[in-house]
């Protein structure tokens, strides 16, 4: 029986995996803030297409992380944008 050890391997190829990292995160989720961090514009389409998934678990990932507080969505679906906590949190300091 072959055991996959590799977990970025299974993200690439699609299957799920369950193993959370230190953060409390899933390795998805992970990637999906990293994308949102470098474009915060993205649509979940664009994150499916990269990370190779189905629309309905990235929309699932990021329900998960909106219940969190760890990402928001600001404004309306064509024209909005993303933010994670540490952008909202950087936002509101002001030197």
């Amino acid at each position: 029986m072959k055991t996959e050890n590799n977990a970025e391997s299974g993200m690439k190829s699609g299957m799920k995996t369950d193993n959370n990292t230190e953060s409390g995160l899933k390795a998805t989720q992970k990637q999906i803030l990293l994308l949102i961090k470098q474009n915060p514009q993205i649509s979940i389409t664009a994150i499916a297409e990269t990370l190779k998934m189905a629309k309905s678990g990235i929309a699932k990932q990021m329900r998960q992380l909106q219940a969190s507080g760890i990402i928001k969505r600001v404004g309306p679906d064509k024209g909005g944008h993303w933010e994670t906590v540490e952008d909202v949190h950087s936002s509101r300091r002001k030197p």
